[in-house]
């Protein structure tokens, strides 16, 4: 008999929930393609009215599956106070599944079920830092909860609860390699390889930078964006092995860090991080199989 799927939710999730019109970073307003699932194009295909004849209009449909035709950049349906026009006419149940979910994730390592919110929401790094000490977690009954170190043990890796806390590498020795790891990634725009190039230009002073940063930044938060990078990124232990998810982790936030020294904001430097490297998994990927090799 299988073992039954125990699904985790950090103790913020239930208290997530969508900033709409409040958003600075709108996922409505990024130049992304939108799928829409099949039984949500054909919902839209049977919507009378006026609503009904401009999502028909806006949608268009390549060799596999309907997709929004995004107007220079923008969902067509985000009305002038940053609100989905098809919410308010029609409710959350006429989201397609992708606008639905985001920027929710489900992971799955050994006989559990990862869940959480993605950092490239802001209304999700506003909650990781808005609790202090370690990451908890929950499950479907509110009273069980773990934390990061009992689910590394269940999943059967033994890791000491003091490499579990941050703490930076500060050394230009350690950064060097870092910003030439994360120049072979595929960059999400041109204001990203050019704040890169600007770090890896001025990286002599990066060690005094972030020296004088961390004076400003609480230890705890530093450590819960560490251990929630590794949680999300526990999925991919097994092919990569945990020392290198670890150290993904870690140097994920070691990066974050440094943007954070050059361009300061600690919380939009996450989402920028999380933005360009955890949402292409093309990129976790490439900086694990360096890290595996290492």
């Amino acid at each position: 008999m299988s073992t039954p799927l125990i699904t985790l939710y950090p103790s913020f999730y239930s208290r997530f929930a969508c900033k709409a019109g409040d958003c600075v970073h709108s996922c409505c307003v990024q130049d992304w393609e939108i799928d829409i699932d099949d039984d949500t194009a054909a919902l839209y295909q049977s919507l009378e009215g006026p609503l009904g004849n401009e999502i028909r209009q806006a949608m268009r449909r390549n060799e596999e599956t309907y997709y929004w035709d995004m107007k220079d950049g923008k969902c067509p349906f985000l009305n002038n106070q940053g609100l989905c026009r098809i919410v308010l006419e029609k409710g959350e149940s006429a989201l397609c599944d992708i606008c639905a979910m985001h920027p929710r994730f489900f992971v799955y390592a050994g006989n559990f079920e990862l869940a959480g919110t993605g950092l490239c929401c802001e209304k999700t790094v506003e909650l990781l830092l808005e609790e202090e000490g370690p990451l908890v977690f929950v499950t479907d009954y509110p009273e069980e909860k773990a934390s990061l170190t009992s689910l590394l043990h269940a999943l059967g890796y033994n890791v000491d609860k003091k490499n579990l806390t941050f703490i930076s590498s500060i050394s230009t020795t350690c950064y060097e390699p870092l910003l030439s790891h994360y120049e072979k990634t595929e960059p999400i725009n041109a204001a990203w390889t050019a704040s890169l190039l600007h770090i890896k230009k001025h990286v002599q002073e990066a060690s005094g930078r972030v020296r004088q940063m961390l004076a400003k930044i609480p230890s705890s938060h530093l450590t819960r964006i560490y251990q929630y990078i590794l949680y999300r990124g526990l999925e991919k232990a097994e092919i990569y092995g945990l020392p290198a998810v670890m150290t993904y982790a870690r140097e994920s936030v070691d990066f974050i860090l440094l943007a954070t020294a050059f361009y300061g904001d600690l919380p939009e430097q996450v989402r920028l991080w999380s933005e360009q490297i955890e949402y292409d998994t093309e990129n976790v990927d490439l900086l694990l199989s360096l890290l595996a090799k290492q």
